[in-house]
């Protein structure tokens, strides 16, 4: 096990209510861990919330890197959006680092709610829709993002969203 050169870290919260299953969390966890390893550059720490007002409670701290939330929370009792709720609260956070936000979900039916957060920046990755596994989804991305082949530029922050600068 190779100890790691580096002391930039790259905290991640991830929110999603599959981690109120002990199960299921499990078996997600098993699929996550691994990036503390896999995302070489940084000293990975992974932060699970399962319910919107805990994601957004641990998101006020203004340590995290990445959050990443789902978008259906199940509270709801039909097919929810407590994610977009999620999405607006950072949004109006006065934090001293802004979060790299990912949307992940196997939803596929709210293409355009998701295209208009996209837009605003409220959000900055969605991934998900499409795979068999949104957190193997998740893994493959974050590692590709996150992995040296592209170095670092100085001055570059894992902050960047895909794309040029079209303001």
């Amino acid at each position: 096990k190779q100890t790691k050169m580096t002391n930039a870290t790259l905290e991640i919260l991830s929110g999603d209510d599959l981690f109120a299953d002990p199960i299921i969390s499990r078996s997600v966890k098993r699929c996550l861990e691994p990036l503390k390893e896999k995302i070489t550059a940084y000293q990975t720490t992974l932060t699970y919330a399962s319910t919107p007002r805990e994601v957004t409670r641990e998101a006020q701290k203004g340590t995290y890197d990445i959050i990443v939330t789902d978008l259906d929370y199940g509270t709801t009792g039909r097919v929810g959006t407590e994610g977009f709720d999620i999405l607006e609260s950072i949004a109006q956070m006065q934090l001293p680092k802004k979060p790299f936000i990912i949307l992940c979900t196997s939803q596929d039916h709210q293409q355009e709610a998701i295209q208009k957060r996209l837009d605003e920046k409220k959000v900055h990755a969605l991934v998900g829709p499409g795979s068999s596994n949104k957190f193997q989804a998740l893994s493959t991305y974050l590692i590709n993002k996150y992995s040296p082949q592209r170095a670092p530029e100085e001055g570059d922050t894992p902050l960047q969203s895909e794309g040029g600068e079209e303001e």
